[in-house]
């Protein structure tokens, strides 16, 4: 009661009685008009490329909204209001981000908006002058600058050592760091990893910067071998990294540690699990092989509100759920009278969020902004290349500054024009 009763003082002119139940029959509770809420319903709104660059994760992103919608609903609601969303696709570009965003705020109407990776740097600035609650896998920069963008996980905002740890726990010692060219937010985190690893005593004599399908495998392998890296850490596709590695390997390059920064698909396996065994992969949840009761909670959900994603166990699905379940969290907290100011302040006061147990380690909303997380799942191909095994989690230290070593003694940028001249 005394929940509600501050909630409702933080509104303003909302005139409230009765309780603050967080599902079920609504409250008897008469609250002034606020963007996205009437007396039955909440609508939020979903922004995602459903065409471009990143429609081919988004699909799995929707479903786990889907999900964790389907699933709220089914329990009631919040405060007796049932959650819908309306979504635009911002066709996984900056322009068409910012265009997207207008329409969900001064059309739809929407309380807050679910964000699916991929643009947010386009409308982040107006959404924060909008004061609107934004929830997503923190995968830019942009998301670790405004107060009303909420993740379970700043991936681009920071380092850590997890990732050198990592590779030196698997007995690398001479790493090269592998990112694809023009894109800003590969680069930015080969910049993370070339700060973990030499954070954590692992030097890096080589990046590179290739174009996938393009870039020559062998000038890579040759760049390889000629710097004595027994080590890689790369964020490129899954599909890159096996077309690249026979070649290193038959350059006689004899890695130690194969480490990728996304790939946690099912699909990789079927398509390239024999080249890629035993490689690392970095997951931001846990992983689905760990069978925990939050994953069983998450493949019912899926099963009774998605049922459209097969196989049901994609990480994206989960990034979904986790950035949906936010949004709701910030909800309930903000009381029977929820207002897009209430619900940032709400969520911005969350210190323990342990995102339905799937993620490694519960973070604090309140200190979170711009700060990568201590703790990280991954996972690796076993030696049949036929399924993903967990590991433990792994820790390690935020990097408060990059360390004098952190820029590499080489930089080679093998994009398709540098790679038809080496091949020549």
């Amino acid at each position: 009661m005394l929940a509600a009763v501050t909630a409702c003082g933080l509104a303003l002119l909302s005139a409230c009685a009765g309780g603050g139940d967080s599902g079920g029959a609504a409250s008897a509770v008469t609250c002034a008009p606020a963007p996205g809420v009437t007396e039955t319903e909440i609508t939020a709104g979903l922004l995602w490329g459903d065409t471009g660059a990143t429609s081919a994760i988004v699909q799995a992103f929707r479903a786990g909204v889907d999900a964790r919608i389907g699933e709220a609903n089914a329990r009631g609601g919040i405060n007796g209001r049932t959650i819908r969303y309306v979504w635009r696709d911002d066709r996984s570009n900056d322009h068409g981000n910012l265009v997207a965003a207008r329409e969900l705020v001064a059309q739809e109407q929407v309380l807050g908006v679910i964000e699916a990776p991929g643009s947010a740097a386009g409308s982040a600035g107006y959404l924060a002058q909008q004061r609107v609650p934004v929830t997503g896998l923190g995968s830019d920069r942009v998301w670790g600058e405004h107060d009303n963008m909420f993740s379970w996980n700043y991936l681009a905002a920071g380092s850590s050592t997890v990732f050198g740890e990592v590779v030196r726990s698997r007995g690398g010692t001479r790493a090269a760091v592998l990112s694809v060219e023009l894109d800003r937010t590969s680069a930015a985190y080969a910049r993370q990893y070339v700060s973990s690893l030499n954070q954590a005593g692992v030097p890096v004599p080589l990046e590179i910067t290739l174009t996938p399908g393009l870039t020559s495998i062998d000038a890579v392998a040759e760049r390889l071998r000629t710097n004595r890296v027994d080590a890689i850490v790369a964020d490129i596709p899954a599909d890159e990294l096996a077309r690249l590695l026979p070649a290193i390997r038959n350059a006689g390059v004899e890695l130690r540690a194969v480490v990728l920064g996304r790939g946690y698909d099912g699909e990789v396996l079927d398509r390239a699990g024999q080249t890629l065994a035993g490689t690392v992969i970095f997951t931001t949840v846990l992983p689905f092989e760990m069978r925990t009761a939050a994953h069983a909670r998450v493949l019912e959900a899926m099963r009774l509100h998605a049922p459209q994603l097969q196989p049901p166990t994609e990480e994206a699905a989960v990034w979904g759920w986790l950035a949906t379940d936010l949004f709701l969290l910030g909800i309930q907290q903000a009381g029977p009278c929820p207002t897009r100011e209430l619900v940032i302040s709400s969520l911005g006061q969350v210190t323990s969020y342990d995102g339905t147990g799937l993620i490694p380690e519960p973070v604090d909303l309140s200190t979170n902004r711009g700060q990568p997380n201590e703790c990280a799942s991954f996972v690796y191909i076993d030696e049949h290349g036929t399924q993903f095994v967990p590991m433990r989690t792994v820790c390690g230290e935020l990097i408060q500054e990059p360390p004098p070593s952190i820029q590499p003694s080489s930089v080679e940028h093998l994009g398709a024009t540098d790679a038809a001249q080496e091949a020549n």
